[in-house]
């Protein structure tokens, strides 16, 4: 709760870099209460679905004032590569359960957004990126 209302208040005053430091703090946060309880896979997975909130949070902000310094924040490349390499070593008991089919796709589309566009991202990506994060998000939470 702590996290969602500085991520909040930070949009809400355009402090963009203080908004990706929240949210790598959001990350290391869950990721260690995770581990602490032995289960690293899920501390990824709950990691990445704070991500993706977050990014669908920034995007759609950063498309309502668009600006090329505003959009790079957006592009975690490395943070998207890293979560769709981890999905990829989930057990196939899990891994073929349609939510997790619905992610990877998702992740994989989110991956070749961030990766195919220039470091300065038009607002065209931008609403692609904001668009893709938000169907995402729209599928977990539909998910039974």
């Amino acid at each position: 709760m702590r996290h969602s209302a500085s991520l909040t208040d930070l949009g809400k005053k355009g402090d963009w870099l203080a908004v990706r430091r929240e949210l790598i703090s959001t990350q290391q946060d869950v990721e260690q209460a995770m581990t602490e309880l032995r289960d690293q896979k899920m501390a990824h997975l709950i990691s990445l679905g704070g991500w993706l909130r977050g990014l669908e949070i920034c995007a759609g902000a950063v498309e309502s004032n668009y600006t090329p310094d505003r959009a790079a924040v957006l592009w975690q490349r490395d943070l998207i590569n890293y979560f769709a390499e981890e999905i990829k070593t989930l057990p196939p008991t899990v891994a073929h359960k349609p939510l997790f089919e619905k992610v990877r796709a998702g992740v994989g589309e989110i991956r070749d957004v961030l990766n195919k566009a220039p470091e300065a991202p038009a607002l065209e990506q931008v609403k692609l990126l904001h668009a893709k994060a938000k169907e995402l998000n729209l599928a977990i939470a539909a998910a039974d």
